[in-house]
């Protein structure tokens, strides 16, 4: 199966923290062209692996999926909530691609920001 690249699913993470690695420095993804792939070699983005969840985080996505469940069903698709349970996830910089085991982002909790 082929690994997911970072630079296929960068997009989707606008909002958290990249390293540069020049200066080590901290700054907020805010724009896409950041990311381009002649640049992608001068940093890389900040995640956080799932296992770093917090109990309230995992309170919030069971609440996303199942709070109110039957009122949910008649409204909306299940598939609906999961794509809200992975935007919210999206949004809390969790990686969902494994580009942290795959070397080409940082994990969050092994730094100091």
């Amino acid at each position: 199966m082929k690994k997911t690249q970072a630079a296929e699913v960068v997009h989707l993470y606008l909002g958290c923290k990249l390293l540069y690695k020049d200066s080590e420095s901290v700054a907020d993804f805010i724009y896409c062209d950041q990311f381009t792939k002649d640049r992608m070699s001068n940093f890389k983005l900040i995640l956080r692996p799932l296992s770093s969840m917090t109990n309230e985080e995992d309170k919030e996505c069971h609440n996303i999926m199942l709070g109110e469940f039957e009122e949910k069903v008649q409204k909306q698709s299940i598939v609906h909530y999961e794509a809200e349970k992975i935007k919210y996830l999206l949004s809390k910089g969790f990686d969902l691609f494994g580009l942290i085991e795959g070397g080409q982002a940082i994990n969050g909790g092994t730094i100091v920001i």
